[in-house]
């Protein structure tokens, strides 16, 4: 919903042009994890269905979905690689100083999965409890 009204916004004509760059950016971002949400809730919502009768295709399904979302980072293997040169050229201090906002961006792009993955362990106790 946010990713379509940010575009509705940045389709607008009486809005100035930066305003404008900026929403489609946002909508853009908002649209990459909408659709990193629906891929997560697809595969677990299959692996719900497929496990009591073919625990063997829910863990391919699974494992297909995580392999799509792997592909997606997969510059990462290059970073790690310069990142392992730069710290054999310039000492560690230097990778840490570049290193610092890559892994906070990787962190933002990928918030989407340690919301999905991690609200379950953040229940409050009296309902753990009662079960």
């Amino acid at each position: 919903m946010l990713a379509t009204f940010s575009l509705m916004y940045a389709g607008t004509a009486a809005v100035e042009m930066n305003v404008r760059h900026r929403y489609f950016k946002n909508s853009v971002w908002w649209m990459r994890l909408s659709m990193r949400s629906l891929l997560v809730a697809f595969a677990l919502g299959v692996y719900l269905v497929l496990a009591p009768v073919s625990r063997a295709t829910a863990a391919g399904v699974c494992a297909l979905a995580a392999g799509t979302l792997l592909f997606r980072n997969r510059e990462l293997v290059l970073m790690v690689s310069c990142a392992h040169v730069v710290c054999r050229r310039m000492g560690i201090r230097v990778v840490l100083r570049i290193g610092a906002p890559i892994a906070i961006d990787l962190l933002i792009s990928n918030i989407v999965y340690l919301i999905i993955f991690g609200a379950p362990f953040c229940t409050p106790l009296p309902t753990v409890v009662s079960i």
